[in-house]
């Protein structure tokens, strides 16, 4: 890593920024558990339904125990954006905290990895996650 982060927030992204479930951990910790970062226990299903890719099921596997299975091109497209969030979480809060007062759209964000502080770069035309 640089002294520069950057990163860049999809509409998708934003979408599920938007749904995260936030846990009181004790009397004194409040916060997001990656392993659970929404409210639906089935990830996939969810990020399906949010998405609008419940067309890609794999036709038998709807009734799973554990969330239907898709086919290849909504899983890539799904593990890539949790991977995402998952992976930049911290700098997600810090841009959600930095801009509660503006919110936030979709675009690239960056900072100087020593003072975090965040600034809007602007929109993005190439793939993003």
């Amino acid at each position: 890593m640089g002294n520069k982060i950057c990163i860049v927030l999809t509409e998708d992204i934003i979408k599920f920024i938007k749904l995260m479930k936030i846990q009181n951990f004790s009397d004194s910790k409040v916060g997001i558990d990656t392993f659970g970062l929404y409210s639906e226990s089935h990830l996939f299903d969810f990020m399906a339904m949010v998405l609008g890719l419940q067309g890609h099921i794999i036709k038998g596997t709807e009734e799973n125990p554990l969330g239907a299975e898709y086919d290849d091109e909504a899983m890539e497209k799904m593990m890539e954006i949790d991977s995402f969030i998952v992976e930049n979480i911290a700098y997600i809060e810090d841009i959600l905290h930095q801009f509660c007062d503006m919110g936030i759209k979709p675009g690239k964000y960056s900072c100087l990895a020593y003072q975090r502080i965040w600034k809007y770069e602007g929109e993005v035309t190439e793939k993003a996650v």
